[in-house]
């Protein structure tokens, strides 16, 4: 779908990062890797749950950048304390 240098779940992690409205039906309609493997094939991904559970994995192995870990983190400073918003969930394949 995407191109002969990325694999299907690169591509659909990036759309998803991408498009808002994708992001949405994704969130309103799924509910763990096999919906949401279920919902990446009906939009023409080809993923596997394999695929799907390696790339998690993979995923988790590495460290967030200072952008990721502000996007979560997602608070306000007054002074000393920090007074911080639950952060927004983002699934990523």
């Amino acid at each position: 779908m995407c191109g002969v240098l990325h694999s299907e779940k690169e591509c659909f992690s990036g759309d998803l990062k991408s498009d808002y409205g994708l992001r949405t039906a994704l969130a309103d309609t799924t509910s763990g890797v096999s919906s949401v493997i279920s919902f990446a094939n009906d939009k023409g991904y080809e993923i596997s749950v394999d695929e799907a559970n390696a790339y998690i994995k993979g995923q988790m192995d590495h460290e967030l950048s200072d952008e990721q870990l502000g996007s979560v983190a997602g608070g306000k400073e007054h002074g000393i304390l920090a007074v911080c918003r639950p952060p927004t969930p983002v699934l990523v394949l």
